[in-house]
């Protein structure tokens, strides 16, 4: 265990991992660090021993999708994730797939989040591609594949039975306050169109969030509207775009980033990845 170390577990604990031997002697001990990364990982069934003892939902999620993730999964305890991030999905230059945890190993009340970063990796699996971007660039790239990749895993986790509405309702609430602040939009072009992403990947999850029946409003729709007009029309003429071109098969998928770089003019140093074994059709 490193110094720096959060684990809530003692030596002396039960393993998480219900192995029935104390932790010290058992997932603590076989704690790995990976330098490259400057995190500790440890084995999966500590990870999200909690998860899967205490959370019934995550534990019928995990039995029924983890066979279908056939790369190998490190886990590893990163407490220099930014604040209320809890579990982040990241893969090394290496190819090497990550799941970062803010403690290890995750509690209950992260189920859902921890979930939600497994179902990245089942998005890959079925050939969803995403941008690519060269170093520098990857504050643009993120965002746009976390607007159109967002939404297709929480329609996953929506079909498994998670409420995709409270933490929703925080991401708005948590925006809200952001933008309080500042009553006018930033000036420079990057910044502009990071705020517009954001503002079409919230009319994204809402969709999903609300359901096919739900006639109920979006609250932060208008609240941006009003007060940063121009920008949102824009995220509304590209809110119906992706609407017109869909995003749920990998040949839409493609065939709309092939658009979205078009319109946002980005060239140089960004590029389409399909995942590696994804088949791009449909």
């Amino acid at each position: 265990m490193t110094e720096s170390s959060s684990l809530p577990v003692g030596l002396h604990d039960p393993c998480p991992c219900g192995s029935g031997e104390r932790a010290g002697e058992c997932c603590i001990a076989r704690a790995c660090p990976v330098r490259e990364l400057g995190v500790t990982s440890y084995p999966e069934r500590f990870a999200i021993g909690l998860l899967l003892s205490e959370c019934e939902l995550f534990a019928r999620f995990y039995e029924r999708e983890r066979e279908r993730i056939t790369c190998d999964i490190l886990w590893a305890e990163d407490t220099g994730l930014p604040i209320g991030i809890a579990a982040r999905a990241t893969c090394t230059s290496a190819g090497t797939s990550v799941i970062r945890l803010r403690q290890m190993p995750a509690e209950a009340a992260h189920a859902q989040l921890v979930a939600h970063e497994l179902g990245h990796f089942l998005v890959d699996l079925e050939g969803f591609p995403s941008l690519a971007a060269r170093p520098g660039l990857d504050c643009i790239a993120a965002p746009l594949n976390s607007m159109l990749h967002d939404p297709l895993v929480d329609r996953l986790l929506r079909s498994h039975g998670f409420d995709l509405r409270a933490g929703y309702d925080a991401e708005v609430a948590e925006a809200r306050e952001a933008l309080g602040s500042k009553p006018n939009p930033p000036e420079s072009g990057a910044d502009q169109l990071l705020w517009i992403l954001n503002y079409v990947a919230k009319r994204l999850d809402w969709d999903v969030v609300r359901g096919d029946n739900d006639s109920e409003r979006d609250a932060f729709r208008p609240y941006f509207r009003e007060r940063y007009p121009d920008l949102a029309k824009t995220g509304d003429e590209v809110y119906t775009l992706i609407q017109s071109i869909g995003f749920d098969t990998p040949g839409k998928m493609s065939s709309l980033l092939r658009v979205l770089m078009q319109s946002f003019d980005l060239g140089d140093g960004f590029a389409i990845r399909i995942p590696e074994g994804g088949l791009l059709a449909g």
